[in-house]
């Protein structure tokens, strides 16, 4: 029996790229925004971004920065990262939002890559490590005790071990003991980092970036970038970027616009 064009059609296989095309509630992109500084404010700091075509590695970061390890000052600058998170365009507002408890407050100021490029780049994402409390007492889980043994045990030569090359990119997550007899809460899973370790020169994928700022900031930063770059304001909704993009104005993009 021979079976119908349409019904073969419909068992043909998809391709991995082809579903990911379709899956809107996976991120394309990874996104690292500014924040004000007691020196600059975030439009400053992503001026001097673009004027440096480089994002500069900040504080120390990951597994071995812990208090515990006491490394020292030449270790921890191994740790030394550039931060991202991974997240759908139209959602980049959630996380320069005001939100109770967050430690650091985002402006609308960075810029945004797509997340295939992010991986050529050396980007990568952050592996957590659920350290919550189980009903009754604190967890103690392998990775956690392999963790901390690799960094004890390579405490004197660190910054030559593998761990320090690993450690940037491994964090733990959630409620558990903060030394002082109390409680501390670290939540990730809903941001998802990817980290750079060490200072990321843009030079090679400055055709590939995305810049985000406030519309009314667009002619600043074009000047600064120059031709062939794109700007959009974070704050938009996807459907409001992707007509930028294709050089429409917010008027071309509502119904209630006067003419």
């Amino acid at each position: 029996m021979q079976i119908p064009l349409l019904r073969r059609r419909e068992r043909q296989s998809l391709t991995i790229g082809e579903v990911l095309h379709r899956r809107t509630d996976l991120s394309t992109f990874v996104v690292h925004l500014t924040r004000d500084s007691e020196t600059s404010t975030a439009n400053e700091n992503l001026a001097s971004i673009i004027q440096d075509r480089t994002l500069r590695a900040g504080e120390p970061k990951g597994w071995a920065t812990w208090d515990r390890f006491d490394l020292s000052d030449e270790a921890l600058a191994t740790q030394r990262v550039v931060c991202f998170s991974e997240t759908p365009l139209e959602h980049v507002h959630s996380l320069f939002a005001v939100i109770e408890g967050r430690a650091l407050q985002f402006r609308g100021y960075g810029v945004a890559f797509p997340k295939m490029v992010a991986r050529w780049m050396e980007i990568n994402p952050v592996w957590y490590i659920d350290l919550s409390r189980a009903p009754g007492a604190w967890r103690d889980w392998p990775m956690k005790e392999a963790l901390n043994a690799l960094v004890t045990e390579a405490h004197e030569d660190f910054a030559d071990r593998p761990i320090s090359r690993l450690a940037p990119f491994i964090e733990g997550m959630g409620s558990f003991p903060n030394g002082n007899g109390g409680v501390r809460h670290r939540e990730f899973s809903w941001e998802r980092e990817w980290r750079h370790c060490g200072d990321l020169d843009l030079s090679p994928w400055w055709s590939k970036a995305l810049w985000l700022c406030p519309e009314s900031e667009f002619a600043q930063f074009q000047q600064l970038l120059g031709p062939g770059t794109h700007c959009v304001d974070p704050a938009w909704g996807l459907e409001r970027i992707v007509g930028h993009l294709m050089g429409m104005t917010g008027d071309d993009m509502t119904p209630f616009a006067t003419r």
